[in-house]
């Protein structure tokens, strides 16, 4: 790995952690008054891992990039791997955050059903176990080089692409395929919603919280269609290197986490008489669901 090199995987890091921390910063007053005061729920919970194990993530990754094994021009293989999984494993948890605290307000939005429970937790459960997998017979079957890219994978890795992380040029198949599973949580989770979009409504006019969860939840499928495009386009244009990959979707996907539970938090205390039955989305229990 050249100075050149160097340079660039150190400013992707840590501009992607000086974005995450600024955002931490910006909606610290928020985080407080929504977040911190309330009581402990399960969306607490998930915010708070999502906003401080991905900032933790980050700067770990800052400390290893800065450290002199780091600095080397030809990283081991080993290291790499290592690295690798270790990134694999943070955006698996922080996707993870993102589609339970969906999961929960389309279960929310039907009145805490329980046959909607049960198929979120179907979803929820089935995703993270595809993903586990997939993830550790991906970092075992790819072979890095000293740039921590793979530009020689076993035709088998192909198929294990995980989530947003993109390792490498795949078969335009392989990618429909990835996309497909993907895109599919996520659409059903915003199709879930909009068939919801009439509750409470008077007049034709929706309650403000109907609007927040629909309008969210658009901008998140949006969000998610985009990174995934870019992440696509990338890897066919040259070999992608793991440290390319990981901070920014890392990045992307903690502040996608902590906006949706704030700006539904943000209306539930700042208005309470906003159909309170709704924003109890927010004080879902997780026994609840089963």
């Amino acid at each position: 790995m050249g100075p050149r090199d160097l340079v660039l995987r150190n400013c992707i890091i840590f501009t992607a952690t000086t974005c995450l921390i600024w955002d931490g910063l910006l909606s610290f007053s928020d985080e407080y008054k929504y977040i911190w005061r309330g009581p402990w729920t399960a969306v607490k919970v998930i915010y708070i891992f999502s906003r401080w194990f991905g900032i933790t993530i980050q700067i770990i990754n800052c400390a290893l990039v800065s450290s002199p094994t780091f600095s080397l021009s030809q990283l081991p293989p080993e290291i790499c791997r290592q690295w690798f999984g270790f990134q694999t494993f943070a955006g698996s948890c922080l996707l993870g955050t993102l589609v339970a605290v969906l999961a929960l307000r389309v279960y929310a939005l039907y009145n805490k059903d329980r046959r909607i429970g049960i198929l979120l937790i179907v979803i929820l459960s089935t995703t993270f176990i595809i993903s586990v997998v997939l993830g550790i017979l991906t970092v075992r079957a790819l072979q890095f080089d000293g740039n921590c890219g793979a530009p020689t994978p076993p035709k088998e890795a192909a198929y294990f692409r995980h989530h947003l992380f993109l390792q490498h040029s795949i078969h335009s198949t392989d990618i429909h395929t990835y996309s497909v599973l993907l895109i599919s949580v996520h659409s059903l989770m915003l199709i879930l919603t909009i068939h919801k979009r009439n509750i409470g409504s008077h007049d034709g006019t929706r309650v403000p919280v109907i609007r927040v969860v629909i309008r969210d939840g658009a901008w998140v499928f949006i969000a998610v269609c985009a990174m995934l495009s870019v992440m696509v386009l990338y890897s066919f244009a040259i070999i992608v290197a793991a440290h390319v990959l990981f901070p920014w979707p890392i990045t992307m996907v903690s502040i996608f986490t902590c906006r949706l539970v704030l700006n539904m938090q943000r209306l539930k205390v700042d208005d309470p008489e906003v159909h309170s039955d709704l924003t109890s989305c927010i004080d879902v229990d997780s026994s609840s669901l089963g």
